[in-house]
């Protein structure tokens, strides 16, 4: 049912315990500090100049003290669909970025998200430009 929002634990190395993603795309963690809290407390996104939104996860469990940033986008897939086969992207498919509810999200190849952003006239060569093949300047 798309109207009853599931949470399910982020399958990050040792943040299974601490944090949740619902399929609605927003993140909630169970921990503060090195005790846990009886009611979890729902996380405040930061939006990237992309649209995109992010969350930092923190483990001091496992000596990372380092907050670990991921994209909501990336956190809901990985909790609902599965892990990321290699060689594919995520996808949004409205082609908005701050929509990160399961329906809205898939596996896709970078053909498929260039064409999504074609069809929605949201296409910016810039922004889609082949990562590997950029020339480097010294």
């Amino acid at each position: 049912d798309s109207l009853t929002e599931e949470w399910r634990p982020v399958h990050y190395l040792g943040f299974e315990d601490r944090y949740e993603v619902s399929n609605f795309g927003r993140v909630r963690g169970w921990r503060h500090g090195k005790g846990r809290l009886k009611t979890p407390r729902l996380m405040k996104p930061y939006r990237e100049p992309t649209g995109h939104l992010y969350v930092s996860l923190i483990n001091q469990e496992h000596n990372r003290t380092r907050p670990l940033r991921r994209g909501v986008h990336q956190i809901v897939l990985g909790a609902f669909v599965g892990p990321q086969p290699p060689g594919l992207d995520s996808r949004h498919l409205d082609v908005d970025p701050g929509n990160n509810t399961v329906g809205n999200l898939a596996y896709g190849t970078r053909r498929e998200n260039v064409r999504d952003a074609m069809s929605h006239g949201t296409f910016h060569p810039w922004k889609h430009s082949n990562r590997n093949n950029r020339k480097k300047t010294a």
